[in-house]
């Protein structure tokens, strides 16, 4: 008898693990510029394609698994004297339900930047798979998360980001909050959680969030502002697509203001920006 219990718990644990895997179907790689001088597009492609495979959440059955693998490698470094190498992955994964389960890896050390960002990967693999198992926590679950000084930032980052999915209002207040906290990677991912519930009464807090932040930062915030579609939005999209320095947050905010402005609004655009001619570009300049 105790043996067969034996048996009859192993099989129901068995198809516990094998429910809780993911099948991706296709990996695709986007890589930074400055990152594909030190790993070449076809090492991507492999590593990525393995690195799912053996992973203890995910299983890789090529063109024939119902999820997308999304790998984005947005730096690495080699190690440069005393210095050493950097790789920061971002590694999101998409269901046929639209779902997106995303994960975030960082490695340093004086190895060569292909062990460096498989490492990385491994990481974020790691995470995606953590937030896919978050999505079962009701709203007030993961609100408690962020409030809890015992959880991990990896826990509270996987929280923050299934919030976003979830894209109930309920939490905008407590996104915002960890928007103006102290820790960098929690504040940007509570501007992905608040771009997808797009709700307008944060985009005030987005925008002083951006103003002192880099290019890549305030081209994501302007994502949430298009999002979010306020007329306070559409004048600081406006003021950076004439005034910033960045060549691509200006053509990021100009189609953003483009967007907004072909969309049904209750007031009139604020000032002249209706009128208002656009900067030259590169393009434009060259003709």
């Amino acid at each position: 008898m105790t043996r067969v219990l034996g048996l009859l718990l192993g099989v129901s644990l068995l198809g516990a693990c094998q429910d809780d895997l993911v099948t991706v179907g296709k990996v695709e790689v986007d890589v930074d510029l400055g990152a594909a001088r030190t790993l070449s597009m076809p090492f991507l492609q492999r590593t990525c394609e393995d690195g799912v495979d053996k992973h203890a959440g995910f299983v890789f059955k090529k063109d024939r698994g119902p999820a997308l693998l999304r790998v984005e490698v947005l730096r690495a470094a080699p190690p440069r004297g005393d210095e050493p190498g950097t790789v920061r992955v971002r590694a999101d994964v998409m269901g046929k339900d639209g779902l997106m389960y995303r994960g975030t890896g960082r490695a340093v050390g004086d190895s060569p930047t292909t062990i460096l960002f498989a490492r990385a990967l491994n990481d974020a693999l790691d995470e995606a798979h953590g937030a896919r198992s978050m999505e079962r926590k009701s709203i007030p679950e993961l609100v408690g998360i962020l409030d809890d000084d015992v959880a991990s930032i990896t826990q509270k980052r996987q929280a923050i980001r299934v919030l976003g999915l979830k894209k109930d209002s309920a939490s905008v207040d407590r996104l915002i909050a960890v928007l103006d906290g102290e820790d960098r990677d929690l504040a940007e991912a509570a501007l992905g959680a608040l771009t997808l519930i797009a709700d307008p009464k944060a985009v005030i807090p987005v925008i002083e969030y951006a103003d002192s932040k880099p290019a890549y930062v305030r081209k994501r915030a302007i994502d949430a502002v298009r999002a979010m579609g306020t007329d306070e939005g559409r004048a600081w999209l406006f003021t950076l697509s004439t005034g910033h320095p960045d060549i691509e947050v200006q053509l990021a905010a100009r189609r953003a203001f483009d967007a907004l402005s072909s969309a049904p609004s209750s007031t009139p655009p604020v000032g002249e920006v209706a009128q208002a001619p656009w900067p030259k570009t590169r393009d434009t300049a060259a003709q």
